[in-house]
């Protein structure tokens, strides 16, 4: 048999909700327009923040202030940590509490 050497996982709208979704749900939920963070994250590009966490080059504490800075500089204001609540919480369905 022969010996597996690594696995890989694709979590967002595999194991659970797309992140897509839980943006989306945060822009509303804080006036910002649609698609405004997808459109800061393709504008930081490879360098940004959310390339640099997908590859592993930052953690989650690390990124966040970054991420917050790449958004702020296509115009849109972000918090970081509540973003990635919607986010880990699209896995049980279940919104983010307000803490405004």
């Amino acid at each position: 048999m022969a010996r597996v050497a690594g696995v890989l996982f694709d979590i967002g709208g595999v194991v659970q909700d797309s992140p897509l979704h839980a943006i989306a749900r945060y822009e509303r939920d804080h006036g910002l327009p649609a698609n405004a963070i997808n459109r800061a994250v393709v504008g930081s590009g490879e360098a940004g923040a959310w390339s640099r966490l997908e590859r592993g080059e930052l953690t989650l504490e690390a990124w966040c202030l970054p991420f917050e800075a790449d958004c702020w500089a296509h115009g849109v204001a972000v918090d970081a940590r509540r973003l990635m609540t919607y986010i880990a919480e699209a896995r049980t369905g279940s919104a983010p509490t307000s803490t405004s």
